[in-house]
């Protein structure tokens, strides 16, 4: 399977390929518009004998646009990208920074981080669980309410 991706001779093609799709673009296009350009002329001054030149004029604009596109895709394509991949690379940052502390346990004392199965803090020692003065329930020191009878626990 590696060796099917060792061979990119095919990418050797990609340049001789992007120029002459652009040739084929600048040339097909220009006279496209060119003959549309001349068909409605003449038809806005009442002579209707070039109008099918539109029809014409249509497929080569079209053909035109799409080998400029294809033409200037590896071009565009890199701009964006270049443009595009600081702004995600910071965002998927500032998500993880938001995101990798969601499953620690803060100590009511000293505010360190602790991990989620840790019953004293590592830094100061305090219990990081409390139980419900109503119904005995382990709790979480941050949490204002017992999870199994529902009292307030401070």
């Amino acid at each position: 399977m590696e060796m099917i991706y060792m061979n990119r001779n095919y990418i050797k093609e990609h340049p001789k390929a992007r120029k002459t799709l652009r040739i084929i673009g600048f040339i097909v296009l220009p006279v496209g518009l060119a003959l549309m350009i001349i068909a409605d002329i003449f038809f806005f001054m009442g002579d209707t004998s070039l109008f099918f030149l539109n029809f014409i004029g249509a497929p080569f604009i079209f053909i035109g646009a799409v080998c400029l596109m294809y033409g200037f895709m590896k071009t565009v394509s890199s701009y964006v990208a270049g443009e595009t991949t600081p702004v995600i690379s910071g965002s998927a940052n500032y998500i993880y920074e938001g995101i990798k502390n969601v499953d620690k346990k803060v100590c009511p004392n000293c505010n360190e981080l602790n991990d989620t199965n840790s019953h004293f803090c590592k830094k100061c020692g305090t219990s990081l669980d409390a139980k419900c003065p109503n119904c005995g329930e382990i709790v979480s020191a941050e949490d204002t309410f017992c999870k199994n009878c529902g009292k307030k626990l401070k």
